[in-house]
């Protein structure tokens, strides 16, 4: 039996049913075999759940076989249930699941999964894992085992894209080499030098036991999760960052845009209406963009005026950028008390905007200081289980360079 039957079988036992009763159990076994595919989601999503021990190699030819037969199956069950059926809100589901399964076989259909693999924003792989044993849940003993067991396929995973960017490279598909530079940057930090393997990120669950792990299983741990970094983790990293620093580097592309890539067209405009979620065209998109620019433009020298600044356009922003008031930090903690306090007179004003407010905690936070130099500020969603906040992750290298300028606009964004 193939397996886009046993998916099948498992939404067609009750084929009588009411449509709503029906699309409801499809989309809540869409999620749960979606969890199945990428159980890595599930952690960094829902929180801590079942699959908290697994990792799957996403990337290879057999797993991504595994997608379309799971984005076939939902295509293949929504052709059973008819919208008009379904109440509104239904029929947005139905949307919903087809749209996502369409765009997702369309994704399929493109190697960005060699350009992505290594790039140095998310969805490359030591930023994956930087942010991923922060999210992992560590509450009691089990909860550590689970994550020696995830960590203990890494180095599968790491050989793994070894070989895809390897393929990549024999068909043309690299990433720009400044990207390159960033990401190996964030992986070499993973495995630092022999005697400090305190300074990795993967030694954080080592440093919040929580109380109800008592200090000799915490011994216990440790003993243990040392070889697996020294011995199996750490190799791995630093094969893969071998290999990437002295033979994909070299001919990584010096160029920035993928019409430089084989089938860059085509993956560009795949990007366009996924990113934009429209049937807009890129030529249209960027006819909108200068548009709005020309827009704003107007604004910011408006803006600029009401400010103090005489001059044209092209100089606002070195007027700014060259005003010592606009950098009274001295510590990156300055700079998210000051994130807070604009967080704070924005709240209040919420409600005029939206009729639903979130339940979930909200936190500012610094980015781990692994990822700082190489990614922009970042809005991490809370866990579906209560326990993590939404965060803003604040990237801050050097607290003094950093200048009120924008942190608004950011935060409101």
């Amino acid at each position: 039996m193939t397996l886009a039957l046993v998916l099948l079988g498992g939404c067609a036992s009750v084929p009588s049913a009411p449509a709503p009763e029906r699309l409801d159990e499809l989309a809540a076994a869409a999620w749960e075999r979606g969890l199945d595919l990428f159980p890595v989601s599930e952690t960094m999503g829902r929180g801590a759940g079942p699959r908290q021990d697994r990792l799957e190699l996403t990337f290879t030819a057999a797993h991504r076989e595994r997608q379309r037969a799971y984005h076939r199956w939902i295509l293949e069950a929504l052709e059973g249930i008819p919208p008009a059926d379904l109440n509104e809100s239904g029929q947005l589901t139905h949307r919903l699941l087809s749209y996502r399964s369409r765009q997702a076989l369309d994704w399929l259909d493109t190697p960005l999964h060699q350009h992505d693999i290594f790039i140095q924003l998310d969805g490359g792989v030591a930023t994956n894992l930087i942010k991923l044993v922060g999210r992992q849940p560590f509450r009691n003993e089990s909860d550590y085992r689970a994550w020696f067991r995830r960590l203990g396929r890494y180095p599968e995973f790491l050989d793994g894209v070894a070989v895809l960017i390897r393929e990549g490279m024999r068909d043309g598909v690299t990433i720009p080499a400044v990207l390159v530079e960033r990401a190996l940057v964030q992986l070499e930090a993973i495995a630092p030098e022999p005697g400090r393997i305190t300074e990795s990120a993967l030694w954080k669950p080592m440093t919040a036991f929580p109380e109800t792990i008592d200090p000799g299983a915490r011994t216990a741990l440790e003993a243990e999760y040392r070889p697996l970094l020294t011995d199996q983790v750490f190799p791995a990293v630093r094969r893969l960052a071998s290999f990437v620093r002295t033979e994909y580097l070299p001919v990584a592309r010096t160029t920035d845009g993928l019409d430089a890539v084989p089938g860059g067209e085509r993956m560009y405009r795949y990007l366009v209406a996924s990113e934009t979620t429209t049937a807009l065209t890129p030529e249209q998109i960027h006819a909108l963009g200068l548009t709005e620019v020309a827009r704003i433009a107007r604004q910011l020298l408006q803006a600029g005026k009401a400010a103090g600044f005489e001059g044209r356009i092209s100089q606002l922003q070195e007027w700014v950028r060259s005003n010592p008031a606009n950098y009274p930090f001295k510590k990156p903690e300055d700079v998210i008390a000051y994130l807070y306090d604009i967080h704070q007179r924005i709240v209040p004003q919420l409600p005029r905007l939206f009729g639903h407010m979130p339940k979930a905690r909200f936190e500012i936070r610094l980015q781990e200081p692994e990822l700082a130099a190489s990614l922009p500020a970042q809005w991490q969603p809370p866990s579906d289980d209560g326990t993590r906040p939404g965060m803003f992750m604040m990237p801050v290298v050097d607290a003094a360079k950093s200048s009120t300028y924008g942190l608004a606009a950011l935060l409101a964004h």
